[in-house]
């Protein structure tokens, strides 16, 4: 996400954009008043305690109804980013008590000495997002109901990165057929057993190597691997460098 500008209106009484389109992501932050927006074929009321987003080329016309005190940012999305294709024309889905304390921190924000920090914007911008996406994606709402099964399997997995793992062992431990553990976690978590295993794995190794001062073949032991050649070769393959350049790169 990068952002490209905020602004702060406390008494707004008229929009300077009233109907059009813009090449960027803009997200309102409503604190109070309200207005009239039709986007996308739908018209809507947005007022204290709504955040709306106007996606790229999204025509749009809209009204004030009572003068606006809102927080306003734009932003850019690459095409691949998961979030660029589940905003919404329209009201993201938070609560209005997240979007009014949201909003609050905002105002203090902009009488302080956060007032110039894009950094503080943008991570705003990114929190706003990621709850829309917890509350609007189906995904995430079956991660929130997540199985009790791949819960363990999981919590097992992460508490013995340095042991050999015998999947077939796992199922047995979960009361599952290999089969069926290896169906309900590929479902649940849009891969295999192994492959998140490597995952962790990696970003472990990536931690290790960047702090402290292990050797590579201590690294690969706390990570599950018999040598530091085997290590290294799985590490170069996930991270299309090795974990010396890695290091290096990383704490020049």
């Amino acid at each position: 996400m990068e952002l490209l500008f905020y602004h702060t209106f406390t008494a707004k009484e008229q929009f300077e954009l009233k109907k059009g389109s813009r090449p960027w992501f803009i997200l309102m932050v409503v604190a109070g008043g309200s207005f009239r927006c039709t986007m996308q074929g739908a018209t809507f009321i947005a007022e204290a305690g709504d955040a709306v987003c106007f996606p790229p080329h999204a025509a749009f016309e809209r009204e004030m109804l009572n003068p606006l005190h809102f927080h306003q940012m734009g932003f850019y999305l690459p095409v691949e980013d998961p979030f660029s294709a589940l905003l919404p024309a329209g009201k993201l889905q938070l609560s209005r008590e997240q979007v009014l304390e949201v909003a609050g921190m905002l105002d203090r924000a902009a009488c302080g000495r956060l007032h110039d920090s894009s950094a503080f914007y943008a991570h705003t911008v990114s929190w706003l997002l990621t709850e829309h996406f917890l509350h609007a994606c189906p995904e995430a709402q079956e991660i929130a109901a997540a199985d009790e099964d791949i819960t363990q399997a999981v919590q097992y997995l992460t508490d013995h990165l340095e042991e050999k793992i015998n999947m077939g062992a796992l199922a047995d431990r979960l009361h599952l057929s290999y089969t069926g553990f290896l169906w309900k976690f590929r479902r649940a978590m849009q891969c295999t057993p192994s492959e998140y295993l490597i995952r962790i794995r990696m970003q472990y190794a990536k931690q290790l190597l960047l702090e402290g001062e292990y050797r590579i073949n201590e690294i690969a032991a706390l990570c599950g691997y018999s040598s530091a050649y085997y290590f290294s070769n799985a590490f170069h393959k996930y991270c299309g460098i090795s974990p010396g350049t890695y290091r290096k790169k990383y704490l020049k």
